[in-house]
């Protein structure tokens, strides 16, 4: 999954914000290579069970604005529910160059049936083990993620020259076809597998900005 073994010296900063049920440790070696990186962790990827299940994920973006608040990094890289998240604060980070990765804009299977389910239904999770942090989620946070969807324009995505989107289109989670009209796209091919996570395009990025 990592081609790039070197220890490389990075002269700007940067950030990471992972996606729902995402172990820090994903990004592990990333950051133990590329220097000048920090990781914001929301609920869902903490241990803390009774946090992740009683915060709601709407919290979420009011946590992330106050991070940054007195924060300032040059590029920022956001997965799946991250960047959902941030899409909800952009006039916040206007000042960053912001990277939306396999962005859960749209489920690729029929999420609304999560709606007519129990909330506190356990959705098994079928990530490795030390890609995630919790065996399940509940289908509360699959609704709160419909809610902060319903919300969000995408096409008001084109509106900000400092934000690209970024996705496979192979992508076994979401619905790329929603991003499709967006000027600010980069289709990738990302050599991971699930290709949902494109942690080699963060790599790749991250190496080409050096240059």
């Amino acid at each position: 999954m990592h081609f790039l073994e070197l220890l490389v010296a990075v002269t700007f900063s940067y950030l990471i914000v992972p996606g729902l049920n995402q172990s820090g440790a994903l990004y592990k070696d990333i950051l133990s290579r590329f220097d000048g990186g920090e990781i914001f962790l929301f609920a869902s990827n903490l241990p803390d069970r009774d946090a992740f299940h009683n915060k709601n994920i709407s919290t979420y973006s009011s946590e992330l604005k106050n991070f940054l608040s007195d924060k300032s990094f040059d590029y920022i890289f956001c997965h799946s529910l991250g960047a959902l998240v941030i899409s909800d604060i952009l006039d916040e980070v206007k000042s960053s160059k912001i990277k939306l990765i396999s962005p859960a804009f749209k489920g690729r299977v029929t999420s609304k049936v999560m709606n007519y389910l129990p909330a506190n239904l356990k959705i098994p999770s079928f990530n490795r083990p030390s890609w995630r942090v919790h065996s399940f989620c509940l289908v509360k946070h699959y609704q709160q993620i419909l809610d902060l969807q319903s919300k969000l324009d995408i096409n008001s995505l084109d509106d900000y020259p400092n934000v690209e989107v970024i996705y496979d289109i192979r992508d076994e989670l979401i619905d790329t076809s929603v991003l499709r009209n967006l000027n600010n796209r980069r289709e990738y091919y990302s050599m991971n597998f699930p290709r949902h996570l494109c942690l080699d395009y963060i790599e790749k990025e991250l190496f080409r900005l050096l240059r």
